[in-house]
């Protein structure tokens, strides 16, 4: 018998999950998990000789999924075709992220021998370990998974803190990080003092027990020490200066999920617009950084100037209550197609956003345009208070806003407003005019469809004539 065979035997693995009762699970007879009723957790792990030892923290990487911040594995049987491919998939998924765990635990294992490892030894373990699953017929390995997951979910998972943290966990988690974090939960607390808004991060963060120690003994006396300590754990080869440190301290949770969609580009991308979207706080600001991911970071870098006057264009519009301006500059790829990002350009940059800001304007015009051909009145008349039959209240508040905008007045408060907005034919033109109800009446208006017409020569264009016999019909 070969040396590896020995080890093998004396390993004495005979089934890949089995549960002796309700409050213990093993794990290909490497790995055991106990918890009793009052909560208290015992990990026992085999070592090289095939001993069980009892450890203050587990080296499991076998992983559980996570759907909407529970622990769990579904295995209903449907009568949908594509779901049940999806259920086969995911557990076909499961079964190699196990096999590839109990291939590292058994390495590590044969490893701390100080026997000779080649190639043929670890396919010769692959075959082992593959020769134990293939014993279970795929119903009964979906059963076990599924009771895996039920036993985490309900012993562990669903207490607090844990029950605050893992709900941002995208996908799946490490049984070990499950039972390192439950042993250590002040880690968790410490944690959500220094930077409540950022569990998103939890995905990337290497759970190690030297890690947890340094939390739980280090006294901080800052945020911006706790948080260099966590983005050096996501990349300790990374240099973080005092403006990364303070970007990712303010980072919102929806910028932080956009940010962190894949661990390789999480740190450049964060360096980045720690630069170019300094002390920039806007609505949707997640919203930008995603659009300027989605250009990517080599063009985004080639164009620096460019990235930073739309930051400042798109904060200097939050000053103004301007929201809209973000979501159709977005909404109808502007940014994206302003230019060709692969190129650098040097363009005058106060042009580039002129010619970003008209082109917002031209969509809100033709939207306003749209909008009043909606209305069942023929008089065409807006004024916030007043009722349009089947258009929904958000529709006509979003349409004030534009015509506000249009004509240069402040959004703000448009719901309570006293102006109110006509839309004028003019030749081949359309004409937005707005006015308020006082008796020094003021008339605003703009061109939104057509060529620039000369409205103080043009007798067909007598807007505030126009205006008054529209309140007028509008009132009958």
């Amino acid at each position: 018998m070969s040396l590896l065979d020995q080890f093998l035997e004396r390993l004495e693995i005979q089934e890949s999950i089995s549960f002796s009762n309700s409050n213990e699970v093993a794990l290909f007879d490497l790995w055991k998990i106990q918890i009793s009723q009052n909560k208290c957790l015992t990990i026992q792990e085999k070592n090289a000789f095939g001993v069980w030892e009892e450890v203050e923290l587990s080296n499991c990487h076998i992983p559980l999924f996570i759907e909407s911040g529970r622990v769990v594995f579904d295995t209903r049987h449907s009568s949908n075709f594509e779901e049940m491919l999806d259920h086969e998939h995911n557990l076909l998924k499961w079964k190699t992220y196990f096999t590839e765990a109990i291939f590292k635990k058994i390495t590590t294992c044969y490893d701390y021998l100080n026997y000779r490892r080649t190639k043929i030894t670890n396919n010769k373990i692959l075959n082992f370990i593959n020769n134990k699953l293939v014993s279970l017929n795929l119903e009964k390995f979906a059963c076990l998974v599924s009771m895996l997951h039920s036993f985490f979910q309900d012993k562990l998972f669903s207490l607090k803190p844990l029950s605050e943290v893992f709900p941002y966990v995208p996908d799946k988690i490490r049984i070990s990080t499950l039972l390192n974090l439950t042993i250590h939960s002040e880690a968790i607390k410490i944690y959500n003092k220094f930077l409540p808004n950022h569990l998103a991060m939890a995905k990337f963060i290497h759970i190690s027990p030297e890690l947890l120690k340094v939390i739980e003994t280090s006294n901080f006396l800052s945020k911006s020490s706790f948080a260099k300590l966590i983005l050096s754990n996501i990349d300790d080869q990374a240099r973080f200066d005092n403006s990364d440190i303070a970007f990712f301290i303010s980072c919102d949770h929806l910028t932080l999920q956009q940010l962190s969609q894949d661990k390789k580009t999480f740190i450049p991308w964060l360096q980045f617009f720690s630069k170019v979207a300094r002390n920039c706080k806007f609505h949707d600001i997640h919203l930008l950084f995603k659009e300027f991911m989605k250009i990517g970071l080599k063009g985004c870098i080639k164009n620096r100037k460019y990235v930073e006057a739309i930051f400042s264009f798109f904060q200097s519009k939050s000053f103004q209550n301007n929201t809209s301006d973000l979501s159709y500059a977005i909404g109808y790829s502007l940014i994206f197609n302003s230019m060709n990002w692969n190129c650098s350009y040097s363009g005058n940059v106060d042009r580039y956003i002129n010619n970003l800001d008209c082109g917002i304007d031209d969509i809100r015009k033709l939207d306003v345009f749209r909008a009043f051909m909606r209305f069942e009145n023929e008089a065409n008349y807006l004024k916030a208070g007043y009722s349009y039959g089947s258009l929904s209240k958000d529709f006509v508040k979003e349409l004030l806003i534009n015509c506000h905008i249009l004509v240069g007045l402040d959004c703000n408060d448009t719901m309570f407003s006293d102006i109110g907005f006509v839309l004028q034919r003019v030749g081949d033109s359309y004409v937005l005019i707005g006015s308020d109800n006082q008796p020094d009446r003021s008339f605003y208006h703009t061109i939104i469809v057509g060529n620039e017409v000369d409205l103080s020569m043009t007798k067909c264009a007598d807007y505030e004539g126009y205006f008054d016999e529209v309140l007028r019909s509008y009132a009958y």
